[in-house]
This record gives C-alpha cells, structure tokens and sequence, in this order.
C-alpha cells in the first residue's frame, strides 16, 4: 500500500519498492529505491515550453522563428499540492498533484506523480492550464534533469559502464545498443532523414543519444537499470534524450520529451503530456518486458491469437509483378496443399500504374481487376492480402490533378516531400517516367481534411467489402507524422492516428492490419501487426549498403544483416503492442547472393522471432529442399524469443549491433525445454564457444541435454557451462537444451525447429512396460528423425518398436540415445519397447 507524509516542506509517497520526494520549496523531486536503499533520481524537476505567438506564421512571414519560453516548476512562484487515490488499467494506488501558478503567463502548471499499490513502477505526468489568451504548446518535458546546472543527477554509478537501448522512430529505423559516447548520427542527405527520424529537422550535438518512446539505461557492472518510457502515445510523439559531456567522461543531462508541435491551448483549457513510467531493477529484460506489457494494457493494444503464415509478391517479383505471376504460385499452393503451410496470399507494390490510383477496376498488369484476382486466391483456401501505401500521391496521379487542395503544405503553400520512390511515382511504365521519378517526390495526403478521410474511407471499405481482401498492409504511412500545414492545427500524431482511425473504422474488427514504415508506439491500438525492422533482401550485406553507411551516413538498406538485427532488439513487443512483423523469408538459390548458413540464419531468426511468417520466392522454381525448410518454422504458439545477451551486443557495422543469444523456454505436458540460437554475425569463424546455463535462466548444478538442430548432431550432457562447435561466419547453432532426467525423454528431433511442440502432442514411458508412446500430428507429408535418451538402466541394443499410419525405424541406437526415422502423412502413432534391450 502507498503510504503518504510530510516532512520539512517536503512530501513523501511511499510503497512496498520505491520512495518518492517533492520539495515544495525548490520544485523539484527524487526517487528512492527503498531495496537498494539509494536515490536512483535526484533533483529532478518538471517543465514546459510554450510560445506566446505563432511561431509558424512567423515562419511564414519570414520573421525570425521566435524563442520558446519556458515554464518550470522551479520558477519562482508559489506551490500548491493534494494527494487523491489513483486508479488506471495499471492499478491502484495514490497520485501526488502538485500545482503552480505563472502569473506572468497566467498559466497552472500541473505535475501528477504516482505509486503503485502492486507495482514496482513510478509514473509522471505533466499539464498545463491556460487563464488567458491562446497559448502555443511546443513540448512538455515530465522528467527534466540538467547535472551541470542544478545537480540534477541519474545515479547508475560510473558512466563508463553505461549502455544505452535507443529505439528507433519507425519500422525501417535501426535500434541498437550504444555506448554513452557512441555517434548518434543522422543521415548526411535530407532526403534519408526524414522517413526514419520525426525530428529530422533538429541537429544532433555530439554527445546525445536520442531514444524514441522509451530507452533503459544499464550499468553492465553493477546490473542495475534504469528504464524511463512512456505509457502513452495518442496525442504526442515521445523522446528520452541523454547528454553526455565525453571530454570530462560524465553524464550532463536526461529529458523525457512529449512534442506538442505548437498545438493552440485555448482560454481555460487544459492539455496533458503523455503519461511517463520509470522502472528500476537489476533485470533488463523484465523491465523491458514488463514496460511493454503495460504500455499495450493502457494504450488498448489489439490483441490475436492467430498465427499468420503466409506468401508475398515482393521479394522476388518487386514492382514487375503481374497478374499471371500471381496465378502461377497460386497453382504451387494450390498444389499438395498440406505440404505448404501457408493461409495468406498477399500482393504486393507493383499492381499499380501510379501511387494514388488504385486499381479501378483493373489495369495493364492486371486486366482481370482485384476482385477476380481475390477469387482465385480463395480457391486453394487461401486468405487475399493487398499492399497500399494510402497516405502518399503522386503528382501524376488522377487523384493529385483533381484534388491539389487534398496535400500537407509547408509554411510557402507547396507540398512536402513524402517520399521519393520511382515505382510509387509512376517509374514502371516508361524509362521516361523513371528517371523523373528519381528527381521528383511524392505528396503527403492530410488526414485531417473532411475530403480526404471521406475518399480514405471509401478506398478502405472498397478493398475489404467489395474487393474481399482481409489483411492489408498499409506502408510508408510515417508520410501522415511529417511536418507540414494541415486543414486542422493538430499534433503530427493526431494527425497520423486520424488516418490509421478512419481505416480502422472502414475495415471490419476481422481484417488483419500491417503496419510499415510506421511510427512504432503511435500505433498501438490501431494495427495488429508490425514491421519492426527495414526491408530485408536476398543479400547479407551487398556493397551499396556498405558504400551508403560510409558516404552517406544512411542507418541501413534493405538487407538480411540489419534487418535481422533490429528484429531481437524489438522482440520485447510482440503480442504485447501487435505481431511482430520480422519481414519476408528468402530460401531460394537462384536469384539469391546468401549462402546456406546465411539462409539458415535468417530462417532461424524468423522462426525464433515467431511472428508474421511470409516466404517471398517464386513457388514454380523453388528447390524440394528449401520447401523443406518452410514447414520446420512454421510457427505453432504465440511465444517469441528474448535476446539474453542484450546489453553485451556490439556494432559489427555501423548502427547494427546485434545480440548473439536469442532464447525461449518450450513447454508441454509431457516436458519443457529450451530452444536456444546462438549467432555470429561477424565476418569470421568464432573458435572456442562457451554458453553459460545462467545466461539462459537454468541452474549450473544440473546436468542437460543439448541437441543442435542444423548439423542434427547430439553434442552430450553438460553442466554449468556448453562447449560450443565453433560458428562459421553469418551462421548460427539452434540448441535444444533439457534437463537429464531418469527416464526415457526426447532430446531432440528434426520435425521442427521446436522439437517436440509442434509434431508431438503426446510423449508418455511406462515404467512397468518399459515401453514409449508416442502420438504425432503434423499436417502433410513428413519423415523426419527423433532422438530419445535412455538412463544407463535401460540399455537401447535391441529395443522393438511397434506402429500405426506410419512407417518407424530405429537408425542408430548409441548406449545412451536412440535414433528414430518416422515416415507418416498427417498423423501418427508408435511405440518403443525397451524392455527387449540387451
């Protein structure tokens, strides 16, 4: 329970876990961590920054942009405060609010603060109240600490042991570890900056780390770490900014950002930042974790149980897909159905002659029109999905030339740059139009013109009730956040959400929502899936991503490396905010520059990530045993695996700094195990491998199986620590790690890369028989092999095996393991008998 009391001019809330402390006299406060018994945050204080003009019509006027005032709870002014209980989707508890009057400004100054009956959590949020006329809202700031000037302090000891999680804007926006003095560096070319940062238009001092939504700050000595995020994101882009000074190696500044972009506030308005949580532990990846799961209760996350596993267009066809393309891997699906576990069929870029004009009803590359093509996806049983980039127009578009009032201006009447993409602009009809689409850029539609969300509306709503598609993947959809002079003064995001919302409500509960290239966290609650890494391809790393990091600065180009990076890191998201979106898989050999182990590495990632599993080859030429791989990571439940390494990760190219451990614990009712990837990103072989039991949450004491799934090899039972094989480059180890029981169990298995989830739905040993059952079920054709322990008291030389639907055989049989090849169509049963063993 919060306890309250007052001390000194001071007052303090109190929990079970935290102490927090507000100096009525200075405006400012602390937060004590009552288990570590220190203050975490020191001097903190609350701040506003407002403009008493139009700071855009100055703009426009070709004034001088004026400076933003800014309006502290430390100016000084006179303080009042209550206590009232508090009650969210979060908990119960207790919520300081303390309140101060600017008489300059004739404004209230609101500060809320808030302990947890239950939880381990602070949460901070700030308001403003306007007496007088209207006022200008540039960004409020809930947490404001500035060490130089007022010894503000984040005490996680020294800053050499820090490491910073920065979260990036949107979907293609890397996400990496940094260290406190790392460059946060922004594109060299505007045109590279704008999609992947929301405030591209702001410089980057050397020295700061911007992190969007939330970032957790660790100590890699101590532990302990600190996470400050945002709860919500309905109204306003979020930031945490740290400033380091690295020439005297100490920390300078944090800001906790929510960006007003000078919305109006009215005579007796009142308008609130976004809500703010501060979690402290010793356990990152709870906090991570435990911060998503309460960002997608309060901020209504959509919640699905279904697996999505599907095939798109893109990765192999691009903008030059056609009609007759998409018909003949229909027929491949159509094909022996069972053996391609696949429930979607979307259509990717490239339908359209010009962004904006979607096809009505049919067009050059498809004469037939949506509505037939939807047909013949639904004949195999199949689900239609369509790609759309709805928020961006061309200049040649029909729409455009009629509607030119319909686009976001900037502050000298003309359109802001969306986009600059060729295909999109008009590019794959004629050399012509390419090479001016290079130079030329797509239009941003504004959301909050009435027109415009009525002609969204009808689009949306003719796609799914006339059309019949039922997923939908809506990209480059960050266009509606940019910067620009809209119909109604609203934030970016108000903006943004105004059109994700119109969809939404043109689009039944059913139909299923991709985001991409989309602002992550201001999305949640409106799309049930997301992209969360940039475009993949069937490169590694090709030269020109090499040469664009290098010249141009660019955070990443679509290729597995980055791509797959950024998955882990945002692991923490998926069926907390969406489905995690980790891109297309790419197994093909031909028309592919990844090897073998660079293919199993990206399938293993996917499969791990067990989110939105799409495969983007052409069916008709693909290889018998890459459609192999399909079925092994199909995914079967909802869980994704962690990187546990998270804070250990380092850059192997710039901005990329993946983890190496990606791990998730598998359970069932006959026994429960780990599905662990061991990685290695760099450019050469890594000798002498060592993972440790603790890093995966096992018990050093106890013994384990471990069984690697692509050498399909049984390494033996360890304990404390594993001996890894040494790792070629760009490739990866997939372990099954169990505990070493006194009983026959199953070790491993070649089915799926689960081992024991997905094929397996009963595993039973009868200690008076001596005898296995086994009951499998796993739709199609399948031999594969299961590889089962037998305790030195049963010795497997000679053990008789009985079976019905399927064809069994004991391949191997080791003193204390068996082999087992399995052949069976849909469903299976055997028995082993041991009790025959010599």
């Amino acid at each position: 329970m919060v306890s309250l009391s007052e001390k000194d001019n001071r007052i303090f809330l109190k929990n079970e876990w935290k102490k927090v402390e507000f100096n009525i006299e200075s405006g400012r406060f602390s937060i004590f961590d009552i288990n570590s018994e220190k203050n975490i945050v020191n001097n903190a204080y609350a701040m506003v920054r407002i403009y008493t003009i139009d700071e855009g019509k100055g703009k426009s006027a070709g004034k001088k942009k004026p400076e933003a005032i800014k309006i502290s709870l430390t100016d000084d002014y006179k303080r009042t405060w209550k206590i009232d209980n508090s009650k969210d989707e979060i908990g119960s508890g207790k919520k300081a609010i303390i309140k101060q009057f600017n008489v300059e400004f004739q404004i209230v100054l609101i500060l809320e603060i808030t302990l947890y009956d239950n939880i381990d959590a602070v949460q901070v949020q700030i308001s403003i109240e306007n007496n007088t006329e209207n006022k200008y809202i540039e960004d409020f700031f809930p947490v404001y600490l500035t060490q130089t000037e007022d010894s503000g302090e984040l005490n996680l000891g020294s800053i050499e042991d820090l490491r910073v999680l920065k979260i990036g804007y949107q979907s293609w926006s890397n996400s990496r570890i940094m260290n406190p003095f790392d460059e946060d560096r922004l594109p060299s070319i505007g045109w590279a900056r704008f999609p992947h940062h929301f405030n591209y238009h702001e410089s980057r001092p050397s020295g700061q780390i911007r992190s969007n939504y939330f970032t957790i700050i660790k100590n890699i000595k101590t532990e302990e770490n600190i996470l400050f995020g945002f709860l919500t994101h309905k109204n306003q882009h979020t930031q945490v900014i740290l400033d380091f000074d690295e020439k005297n190696k100490k920390f300078v500044g944090l800001r906790t950002r929510s960006q007003a972009d000078g919305i109006i506030i009215k005579r007796d308005e009142t308008i609130k930042s976004e809500q703010l949580l501060i979690l402290y532990s010793d356990q990152d990846i709870k906090n991570i974790l435990k911060y998503s799961e309460l960002t997608g209760k309060i901020s209504s996350a959509l919640q699905s149980s279904e697996n999505i596993r599907g095939y798109c267009t893109w990765y192999n066809y691009y903008e030059n897909i056609t009609e007759k393309d998409c018909l003949d891997n229909l027929v491949q699906l159509r094909a022996n159905k069972s053996n391609k576990p696949i429930d979607y069929f979307q259509l990717d870029d490239g339908y359209q002659i010009v962004c904006g004009d979607w096809p009505e009803p049919a067009n050059k590359k498809f004469p037939h029109g949506m509505k037939w093509l939807v047909e013949k996806i639904k004949e195999p049983g199949l689900k239609p999905g369509l790609w759309i980039a709805p928020f961006l127009i061309s200049p040649l578009s029909k729409v455009y030339k009629e509607h030119p009032d319909w686009v976001v201006k900037n502050e000298k009447g003309k359109p802001i740059a969306g986009a600059w993409n060729p295909n999109l602009y008009g590019g794959s009809v004629s050399k012509f139009k390419f090479f001016r689409g290079i130079f030329s850029t797509l239009y941003v539609l504004d959301t909050t013109n009435p027109e415009v969300q009525d002609w969204l509306y009808n689009l949306f709503s003719k796609i799914v009730d006339d059309w019949g598609f039922e997923y939908i993947k809506i990209d480059f959809i960050y266009a509606a956040a940019l910067k620009g002079i809209r119909h109604e003064r609203v934030t970016r995001i108000q903006a943004y959400r105004k059109g994700l919302e119109i969809i939404r409500s043109a689009v039944s509960d059913d139909t299923f929502i991709l985001g991409c290239g989309a602002p992550l966290a201001s999305s949640i609650g409106l799309v049930n899936g997301m992209r969360v890494s940039c475009d993949t391809a069937p490169a590694w790393d090709p030269f020109y991503s090499k040469l664009s990091r290098k010249l141009l600065k660019l955070p990443s180009t679509p290729a597995v490396l980055p791509a797959m990076a950024n998955n882990m890191l945002l692991s923490f998201f998926h069926r907390n905010w969406w489905i995690n979106d980790p891109d297309c898989l790419m197994i093909r050999k031909k028309n592919s520059g990844l090897s073998l182990n660079e293919v199993r590495t990206q399938i293993t990632l996917i499969g791990l990530t067990n989110g939105i599993y799409m495969i983007s080859d052409n069916l008709t030429t693909l290889d018998v045993d890459r459609f192999r791989l399909i079925r092994k990571f199909i995914p079967v439940d909802d869980i994704s695996a962690l990187p546990l390494d998270l804070f250990d990760s380092e850059f192997v190219r710039p901005n990329i700094s993946p983890c190496h451990i990606y791990d998730r614990k598998v359970e069932t009712e006959f026994d429960s195990w780990h599905i662990t990837g061991l990685f290695n990103w760099n450019d050469e072989t890594e000798e002498d491998l060592i993972l440790k039991l603790s890093d995966i949450g096992l018990n050093p004491d106890k013994k384990y199986h471990v069984f690697e799934f692509w050498s399909e090899k049984y390494l033996g039972t360890f304990q404390n620590e594993i001996i890894i094989p040494k790792l070629y480059k760009h490739s990866c180890h997939l372990l099954r790690i169990c505990e070493v029981r006194n009983f026959p169990q199953l070790i491993g298995s070649t089915f799926h890369f689960l081992q024991g989830k997905a094929e397996i739905i009963n595993y039973q040993f009868d200690e008076e028989s001596l005898q296995i059952k086994i009951d499998m079920e796993f739709p199609g054709y399948n031999q594969e092999d299961l590889i089962i322990y037998t305790p030195t008291r049963l010795y497997p030389y000679g053990s008789e095996h009985e079976s019905i639907n399927c064809n069994c055989e004991i391949v191997k049989a080791e003193p204390h393991y068996l082999i087992i090849n399995v052949e069976f169509t849909d469903s299976a049963t055997l028995t082993i008998d041991l009790s025959k063993g010599d």
